[in-house]
């Protein structure tokens, strides 16, 4: 790419929230740390409008990526982003303006990430004008490895698109000679890759050493116009990290991925097949083993990577049903503990622990029975009890949040009776419940983050989102089970024990608890899990 211009480079400002607003004032939470691998999120807004800005957000709050790169954004959108809770406590911000009236690019970047981004205009010489802003950030992964983030954006309203494509495959040659080099770009408009097209397009970069991250990272690859490129000997891509979604229609205007540092210097482990006697002599316990080999994404099976060693001795299962302690009903204990919603037995509770629930805790609670892990198992019973949290720290609290996120009883559906498989949908909600809830405000709280497996129990869109929606969702549902007025009441016959409503004035969800049930949203995920 023959440049006829280059303008000098300028450093950009990262910017972060406090009760004064969005200032360069770094706050005093956001030490630096090193994260073991990052997430990227590149997401075009260019065909999106200001109202996809709350379909974004719950893709966003699920994923929470370390980077999150928003191309073509118009203002009132991003002002949205700005005001969201999520991005005000866990992101910094760094914004281009190319003009009051044209749409910028914001990169958002947890807390704590050490990076100075920069900025570089680019003119091709040509003569149609090849407008493009070219974003690095120099990020520091692991404390000691660094990945440069080119974010190239090209401007789809002069260039055409074939000529974004020239303009990006450019840019890749010009940083082939760099190490640890990851290019990202806007999406290229009008281009359907064939799957001869996207072969030519990449043996071309394979030849410079580019890897194509998105198709690495899942499990098979859709061709796209997307850009999401690397090139490096000390990165590689965790496997099945990869996700794209559209946000409104059928195209994809997000793409993420994650990327971490190669262990054992860069060498990679080859899969080598089991034998029937070492399969059978293993344990199904996800504890892993501590090989410098097991810690390389670049395995495309931790378990194949066990056997590679030679290894056969069977992993010790890190809970036993003989390491339980019944425990007084009216013991003090935190709710975030009790696990009885989703196991029908302590036996269940065990053999899920070790196979399915990656449990962050040393204790857990099933039907007033205190399951202790093999690390303290060597304690006498009044010390174990001793170990049970009667409020959870909040770090402990997210760490649990994330194991019940993650944790999928379906998996085992046919061994598990208790799953409910079908629900009933003759009532205007997905089942009849004949229990009789009592709702209130003060068993009401606001939460900032939600799943799509939470949506269900969402109740804005049936109340609307004026000031009093609270007090009118309160109303409804402690009338739900009313045959007075049933036509007048949109909840009526609601089956669930909590509900959802968005507060425009919290900018987040109100959590609604019937009070037979703990108002707390771990609680409230460990019921769907239940029902799943």
């Amino acid at each position: 790419m023959q440049q006829k211009n280059t303008m000098p480079q300028r450093n950009l400002k990262l910017k972060y929230y406090d009760e004064t607003g969005w200032s360069e004032r770094r706050p005093a939470a956001s030490n630096d740390f090193h994260l073991k691998s990052i997430s990227i999120c590149n997401v075009d807004f260019k065909n999106l409008e200001v109202a996809d800005v709350e379909s974004f957000i719950v893709i966003f709050c699920e994923k929470t990526p370390s980077i999150a790169v928003v191309q073509n954004i118009p203002l009132p959108a991003l002002e949205k982003l700005k005001g969201n809770s999520i991005f005000r406590k866990m992101y910094a911000l760094c914004e281009t303006m190319p003009g009051e009236k044209e749409d910028c690019m914001a990169i958002f970047l947890r807390y704590g990430l050490q990076c100075e981004p920069n900025e570089i205009n680019l003119v091709e010489n040509d003569k149609v004008s090849l407008k493009a802003l070219l974003v690095q950030l120099p990020i520091n992964v692991a404390g000691k490895s660094m990945i440069n983030i080119n974010v190239v954006n090209s401007d789809y309203t002069v260039t055409k698109s074939k000529k974004a494509v020239q303009l990006t495959d450019a840019l890749l040659n010009q940083v082939a000679g760099h190490d640890n080099t990851l290019v990202l770009s806007n999406d290229c408009e009008g281009i359907n890759f064939s799957s001869d097209a996207f072969k030519e397009l990449k043996q071309g970069r394979d030849k410079i050493g580019f890897v194509d991250l998105v198709s690495e990272g899942l499990e098979r690859h859709v061709p796209s116009s997307w850009v999401m490129w690397m090139k490096t000997t000390k990165f590689v891509p965790l496997k099945d990290s990869s996700f794209a979604e559209s946000i409104r229609g059928p195209e994809i205007q997000l793409i993420m991925t994650s990327v971490t540092p190669r262990s054992g210097g860069g060498s990679i482990a080859i899969p080598i097949p089991r034998s029937q006697k070492v399969t059978q002599s293993r344990s199904k316990s996800p504890v892993v083993a501590n090989s410098a080999l097991t810690n390389d994404p670049a395995i495309l099976s931790a378990e194949a990577t066990k056997s590679a060693k030679g290894d056969t001795r069977p992993t010790r299962p890190r809970w036993k049903l003989n390491h339980s302690i019944p425990l007084k009903s009216d013991a003090p204990t935190d709710h975030c503990i009790d696990l009885s919603r989703l196991f029908p037995s302590v036996e269940v509770a065990v053999e899920e622990l070790n196979k399915n629930l990656n449990w962050p805790l040393d204790v857990a609670l099933v039907h007033n029975v205190v399951l202790y892990s093999d690390g303290i198992s060597s304690l006498d019973k009044q010390s174990i009890l001793k170990k049970i949290p009667r409020e959870v720290k909040p770090n402990q609290r997210q760490e649990i949040e994330g194991a019940l996120l993650n944790y999928n009883p379906i998996y085992n559906a046919e061994k598990m009776k208790w799953v409910k498989k079908s629900l009933d949908t003759t009532s205007a909600f997905p089942r009849a419940d004949p229990i009789h809830r009592e709702w209130s405000e003060s068993c009401c709280t606001i939460v900032y983050q939600i799943t799509p497996r939470e949506k269900k129990y969402d109740i804005s869109q049936k109340m609307g989102l004026d000031k009093d929606n609270l007090k009118k969702a309160i109303k409804f549902l402690n009338h739900s089970n009313s045959t007075v007025n049933k036509d007048e009441n949109p909840l009526h016959d609601y089956p669930y024990d909590y509900a959802l409503l968005f507060s425009v004035e919290r900018q987040g969800y109100w959590l609604i608890a019937a009070k037979h049930v703990p108002c707390d949203i771990v609680a409230c995920r460990t019921e769907i899990s239940a029902q799943s």
